[in-house]
């Protein structure tokens, strides 16, 4: 038992910043970032060619549940994260790596017809999110429209529901489908074509530790830029 406890400690109290290497908070995202994939996937590979060219150590990925990196942001215990923090997190700057954007967005099980609408409250039901310890300004969104928020632990947990109707959306990107299902699977569901907002590839750093990290001036000193597609609805039913 005390063997067990002092393992959990070592894991929960892990610093964000050592002599030898970063700690990078991940969460399991693939393609983007996985503790699965070579390189960690395509955004972990990205962040370590950054890296070789701007800060003073090697990096080192721990991968976390959702909830306990937003808790780890949220102390202010961390250095550079996938994880997004709070929007009105001012001390988390974001470093874009790409030009590449990613569209957010709900999937529903396949129909005949397209998946579209011009505002949430016209749909109804459960919707399957990636669990936080906070509710984030989008699932808020989703709450007001008069959509009840299931959380999950992985995207293929959300989508093995809907599959038994216990959820009627699921919110994922873009490349959720050809990641996570094989191409006879992925027919199942269908994308709306009005996705919920689209993010830029890039990564996190708490800007209190930046003399620590940097050997020359980051990328961008801005505050991740998110663009709304659909317009929150007070609207409920």
């Amino acid at each position: 038992m005390r063997i067990i406890m002092l393992f959990l400690l070592i894991t929960i109290s892990w610093p964000s910043y050592s002599h030898r290497h970063i700690n990078v908070i991940a969460i399991e995202y693939p393609p983007y970032v996985s503790s699965k994939l070579a390189d960690f996937g395509s955004t972990s590979l990205l962040l370590q060619v950054y890296a070789r060219q701007h800060f003073k150590l090697p990096l080192r990925f721990v991968f976390l549940p959702p909830a306990r990196a937003q808790r780890k942001i949220h102390r202010g215990s961390w250095c550079i994260s996938f994880y997004p923090p709070k929007f009105n997190n001012h001390d988390a700057i974001f470093v874009p790596l790409s030009s590449e954007v990613v569209q957010l967005g709900l999937y529903r099980i396949k129909k005949n017809s397209e998946f579209t609408y011009h505002d949430l409250s016209e749909l109804s039901g459960n919707v399957a999110v990636l669990r936080s310890i906070k509710p984030s300004n989008d699932i808020k969104a989703l709450q007001q429209a008069g959509l009840n928020i299931v959380f999950v632990e992985s995207l293929r947990q959300g989508f093995e529901m809907m599959k038994v109707n216990r959820v009627q959306y699921v919110v994922g990107d873009n490349k959720t489908l050809q990641t996570h299902f094989s191409r006879q699977s992925s027919h199942q569901f269908q994308f709306a074509t009005q996705p919920l907002k689209q993010v830029q590839v890039g990564f996190f750093y708490n800007k209190h530790c930046k003399s620590k990290l940097f050997t020359s001036p980051p990328g961008s000193n801005k505050h991740l830029k998110i663009i709304p597609l659909i317009p929150k609805t007070t609207t409920s039913r």
